[in-house]
């Protein structure tokens, strides 16, 4: 059985999306501690009971994918109680469109696996690579979406060095203007700032983009259920599974 896994997900409206990713995913890890983040949007508190997890409801949005006004302090001080909460040697980052396949997971050999990584902008790139010359530059990718993994002390440590560096948002942006903007990019920017490695994981796949894996534990961009609002018809559709 596979105990060494915290799961965070930040979630806002798609009810029903949001409990289909989180019954599969109880199908193949149902010990596994889940950190549910209400993101200013439905009310999920009763799934603490449902899926035994812990829930938390802001009443503020900080959208991985528009982050803005500074709200990435928010949006990693979220990770970073997930992580206090649940200690554990990896962290799965959920999304509501992420689909579980199976509990065969083999983790990856990197400090953080994810699907297909994109490029840094070029000073960015320079940084890292002054910083740890060591590193290999096509290794210096991003792309932390739903069904990624990262070694949970590496992400802890990686969060608490914007206060040990004074990462403010101005120094962030010279890097890569993206960074202070999305969730996937500031959490592999910080990673990387911090010496981290990043590969692409053989256990998630994105089907929807024709990314396949043979062993895909996770496939991101599932989108079946994901503005589906008929809750009648996905009760209809549930008791028939």
């Amino acid at each position: 059985m596979v105990n060494n896994i915290t799961a965070h997900l930040q979630v806002h409206n798609n009810q029903i999306a949001v409990e289909e990713c989180i019954r599969r995913f109880r199908l193949h890890f149902p010990n596994t501690p889940i950190y549910l983040h209400g993101d200013n949007g439905y009310d999920f508190f009763e799934f603490e009971s449902k899926f035994n997890l812990k829930y938390t409801h802001s009443n503020l949005n900080v959208s991985p994918k528009g982050l803005g006004d500074n709200n990435w302090y928010v949006y990693l001080e979220r990770i970073l109680l997930t992580c206090k909460t649940f200690p554990n040697e990896w962290l799965l980052f959920l999304e509501e469109d992420v689909n579980t396949l199976h509990n065969n997971i083999i983790f990856p050999s990197a400090d953080s696996g994810g699907i297909v990584g994109h490029s840094f902008q070029p000073n960015f790139c320079t940084t890292i690579l002054t910083k740890y010359p060591h590193i290999n530059p096509n290794e210096i990718k991003y792309n932390m979406c739903g069904g990624s993994i990262v070694k949970m002390d590496a992400m802890i440590k990686s969060i608490e060095s914007i206060i040990e560096n004074t990462y403010t948002t101005d120094y962030l942006n010279e890097l890569d203007n993206r960074i202070t903007r999305h969730g996937d990019v500031l959490i592999s920017a910080l990673l990387h700032l911090n010496g981290y490695s990043y590969s692409e994981w053989d256990g998630l796949s994105e089907t929807a983009s024709e990314i396949y894996k043979p062993n895909a534990v996770f496939d991101h961009q599932w989108k079946e259920f994901y503005n589906e609002t008929d809750y009648e018809k996905y009760l209809d559709y549930k008791n028939k599974i």
